[in-house]
């Protein structure tokens, strides 16, 4: 009797710890394998993602060519909003991150408060249909010499005319603006 209660508690400790673990596929410790990785600047290292709140707290630990240590974490939560990266990464110092469904996650790295928009929309040009595409990508930057804050990138309009398969575009066009007010 004595034996059936032991075992019985035991399962229950172990179900407990087993439900108390996070059941999301992105939670772990992972291993780089850059023998296997295609166009990785890493040889080697961990990334670590663990649960916090409904999103995730990842420490990622990297050794780079010639043995550069490169290491950062974060925490995120699934809302699109930028959350601060901490440490040396190559790749950006903000990232957001959007859940698409319960296996994939998708995330953004920016760089110095970047941003980039896309915009589609179908009309009519000159009796012609045609699809609309704007494309626009810049990064804020501190005050300049008169104290107003800065922005500045490129843009670019494409329009293909669907009836006739017809292209034109702006190409890559600079831009900068500053605030006024």
């Amino acid at each position: 009797m004595k034996r059936l209660i032991v075992a019985t508690v035991l399962v229950a400790i172990v179900g407990a710890v087993a439900l108390a673990q996070s059941s999301d596929p992105q939670v772990g410790t992972w291993k780089l394998n850059a023998g296997k990785s295609k166009g990785t600047m890493f040889t080697g290292g961990t990334v670590t993602v663990e649960p916090a709140g409904q999103g995730f707290k990842t420490s990622v630990d990297l050794v780079g060519q010639g043995g550069t240590p490169s290491k950062w974490s974060f925490t995120a939560q699934p809302d699109g909003k930028d959350n601060p990266i901490t440490g040396e990464t190559p790749f950006g110092n903000t990232l957001s991150m959007t859940r698409v469904d319960a296996r994939t996650l998708k995330t953004t790295i920016k760089q110095d408060r970047s941003f980039t928009a896309k915009t589609s929309q179908s009309g009519v040009i000159s009796g012609d249909n045609a699809t609309i595409t704007s494309f626009v990508a810049g990064y804020f930057q501190g005050p300049n010499a008169a104290g107003a804050t800065t922005a500045s990138g490129v843009f670019r309009t494409d329009i293909v005319f669907t009836d006739t398969n017809r292209k034109c575009t702006s190409n890559d066009q600079p831009w900068t603006a500053a605030r006024t007010g």
